[in-house]
Parts: structure tokens; C-alpha cells; sequence
């Protein structure tokens, strides 16, 4: 197996130098990558959004905190536990998240279309077991 690790750090390290990819790397790193999952899952609290995108709390309630301040998100205070919270998205941080996910496509359709069918079914199946997902048939 190591007979072909440089071989596939060369060729991944090719893919991800792209502009588009660099972008979309850099959007699954803060606000983006918590706009998307609370978009994907709704009302979450900040320690299940740490769970999701397996980050810190730290970071979390800082991202939060921002997107707060740009009016991406609301918070909404438990009643039955007010030190309890749950976020969501306003219309602005729907349509942001609406945003990254098309962007996301478009890279992403982008690299699968060089593949036909049969190896983007293999390309998945690899990153399913790599990943350690359900493989895919």
C-alpha cells in the first residue's frame, strides 16, 4: 500500500490546487460549513453543531456569534431551560446557505464530469470506505 501513497498525495494535492477547489475547502472551514448544516438539519444547539462539523465549542460559539451579528441566524433561549438555546437561519442566512450548496454542486459537477458513470460509482464506493460510510452500491 505504500507503494502508492506520494502517487496519491501528488495527484490530490493537483485537485485541491485549483481556484474553485480552494474555495469551496476554505467555505467547509467556518460560517459556510455551520450555515450549511443548520440549513441541512434546522434548530440545532451550538453542542450539536459541534458534533456535526467536529469542531470546538470555541470556535463554534465564536462562528455562531458572528453569523449572528450579520444576521444569518437568529437564537432562540429555551423556555423550560433558559441556559439552553437552539439556532436557526434567517431568510438571509437561508439564502446564503442555498448559495454555498450551488457553489458546492458546480465544483464538485465540475470534477465528476471528466469520469463516466461507472467510475463515479467507483469513486464513491472508495471515498465511502476510506471515509468508513455505508459503501454505496
Amino acid at each position: 500500500m505504500k507503494k502508492y501513497t506520494q502517487q496519491v498525495i501528488e495527484q490530490f494535492c493537483r485537485i485541491i490546487s485549483g481556484d474553485k477547489i480552494k474555495e469551496l475547502m476554505n467555505s467547509q472551514c467556518g460560517e459556510d460549513l455551520i450555515l450549511s448544516v443548520i440549513g441541512k438539519h434546522g434548530r440545532l444547539t451550538p453542542s450539536e453543531i459541534c458534533e456535526i462539523c467536529h469542531t470546538s465549542s470555541a470556535h463554534t460559539a465564536k462562528t455562531l456569534s458572528q453569523l449572528r451579528q450579520k444576521g444569518m441566524i437568529k437564537r432562540e433561549i429555551n423556555e423550560e431551560d433558559r441556559r439552553k438555546a437552539t439556532v436557526f437561519l434567517t431568510e438571509e442566512g437561508i439564502r446564503r446557505a442555498q448559495e454555498v450548496m450551488e457553489s458546492r454542486l458546480e465544483v464538485v459537477s465540475s470534477l465528476l464530469e471528466k469520469l463516466d458513470e461507472d467510475e463515479q460509482k467507483v469513486l464513491l464506493r472508495l471515498f465511502s470506505k476510506i471515509s468508513g460510510d455505508e459503501v454505496i452500491r
